[in-house]
């Protein structure tokens, strides 16, 4: 069986509920990150009064260990409430989306996620979250981190 199966397998394994790790991002996912080319982005204006995204967990500056810990809260503004089943996560200049990896490991709720140990391989890492509320606006935050 090949390296690249077995990590598969052992993916599967850890996306199963219950289970205190999630494999975020594979080791071929971030080298097929790191070698395509950086996609020019565009910053739309943010929406007045549009959800934020709080990095709660992890501490972001230092280079971090793997696994790490995720605790993301959102904030709606009155009278708007939280949509959950709008929350997307997208790794990296590729977009891959890895939401449905968080939603194995936990519950997104109006308050926001949290996964005990996620798991990214050595490098660098650039995540893009999103969240809608129920005014159909949209919060977004991109988070950077070094993984060593």
């Amino acid at each position: 069986m090949s390296i690249q199966r077995c990590l598969s397998l052992i993916a599967l394994l850890m996306l199963t509920p219950g289970h205190a790790q999630v494999i975020l991002v594979t080791e071929s996912e971030a080298l097929a990150d790191r070698q395509a080319p950086v996609r020019p982005t565009l910053k739309s204006p943010t929406a007045p009064d549009a959800p934020r995204i709080e990095i709660r967990e992890p501490q972001i500056g230092n280079p971090l260990d793997s696994p790490v810990r995720i605790d993301v809260r959102f904030v709606a503004v009155d009278p708007a409430r939280i949509q959950p089943e709008t929350f997307k996560v997208r790794y990296g200049s590729l977009r891959l989306d890895i939401t449905s990896r968080l939603r194995g490991a936990a519950t997104v709720s109006p308050q926001g996620i949290a996964v005990p140990q996620a798991v990214l391989p050595r490098g660098w890492h650039r995540l893009h979250l999103e969240i809608r509320d129920t005014q159909d606006r949209l919060g977004t935050q991109t988070v950077e981190f070094e993984i060593r």
